[in-house]
C-alpha cells in the first residue's frame, strides 16, 4: 500500500504538526514481527516507493484507528546512535495516508464463516462475489471495553454492512490488509446472538466502481451479522 507517512513523535516527544514537517513517501507493510518481541507482535515497515530500501520500521506495531484515508499505527522504534549497536526504544505513532485507496472504499471478502476458515473453493468463489463499503477503524462502546471495532458502510450512505468487534489489523501488503476479530451472528428472531471468530480481506476499490459491484447477498452483512 502506498502511503504518505507522518511522524507524530520526534525522538519520543511530540513531533510539529504535519503541515511544519515533510512527510515519507514509500510502501507500508505490517506482518509478523520478530520473535524477541512475542508471538504476537506485529511489524510495520515502510519501504521506499521502488520497494528496494527500508525507510522506517516499527516494532509491537498495532492499527489504532482508521478514520477516513488516515490510518494511524502505534508501536515502538529503535532509535541507534553512531557510537552504539544497542537501539534506544522509544514510543512512535504513525499517521499514513494512502495514495491508492480512494476514501477507504474497498473490496471485502470474508475469510469464515461461523468461526471456521473457508476451504480453498468456497473461498475462491468468495473473491470473485467480495462486498464494495467503506471502511473505517476506532474504538468500541465503553461497556465492550472500548476495544477496536471495524465498520463497513455502504458507500454514499449511512447504511452498516458489517462489524467485527475486538478489531485488529493483522497484514497489510500490495494486495490489500486483513482484520481480524469476532463476529455476532443473530437468529431471525430474538436479541441474543453467538460470537464466531472472523477474518475480512479488503483491497482498494477501482474508482467509479457502481453499486452493481456490491456483493448481492450484501443483506447478510448488516450489523455485522450473518443470518442463521
Amino acid at each position: 500500500m502506498l502511503v504518505y507517512l507522518h511522524r507524530v513523535r520526534d525522538y519520543g516527544q511530540p513531533h510539529p504538526p504535519p503541515s511544519q514537517s515533510l512527510p515519507l513517501l514509500g510502501r507500508l507493510r505490517l506482518g509478523p514481527g520478530h520473535e524477541r518481541w512475542g508471538r504476537r507482535a506485529l511489524e510495520a515497515g515502510l519501504l521506499n516507493a521502488a520497494g528496494a530500501d527500508w525507510l522506517a520500521l516499527l516494532q509491537r506495531a498495532e492499527v489504532t484507528s482508521i478514520r477516513g484515508t488516515e490510518i494511524h499505527l502505534e508501536g515502538v522504534e529503535e532509535v541507534f546512535s553512531r557510537r552504539s549497536k544497542l537501539g534506544e526504544r522509544r514510543p512512535q505513532v504513525w499517521r499514513c495516508s494512502p495514495v491508492d485507496y480512494a476514501g477507504m472504499q474497498v473490496l471485502v471478502v470474508q475469510l469464515r464463516r461461523r468461526g471456521e476458515k473457508l476451504p480453498p473453493a468456497a473461498l475462491e468463489l468468495s473473491a470473485t462475489r467480495p462486498l464494495l463499503a467503506c471502511l473505517s477503524l476506532c474504538n468500541g462502546h465503553v461497556r465492550r471495553g472500548g476495544k477496536s471495532e471495524a465498520h463497513l458502510v455502504q458507500p454514499g450512505t449511512t447504511t452498516w454492512l458489517g462489524v467485527l468487534y475486538a478489531a485488529r489489523m493483522t497484514r497489510i501488503e500490495e494486495r490489500g490488509l486483513v482484520i481480524a476479530g469476532e463476529e455476532h451472528v443473530y437468529p431471525r428472531r430474538g436479541r441474543s446472538y453467538e460470537a464466531f471468530p472472523q477474518s475480512w480481506w479488503c483491497r482498494p476499490a477501482p474508482p467509479g466502481l457502481p453499486d452493481a459491484g456490491i456483493h448481492p447477498d450484501r443483506e447478510s452483512w448488516i450489523t455485522g451479522t450473518e443470518i442463521a
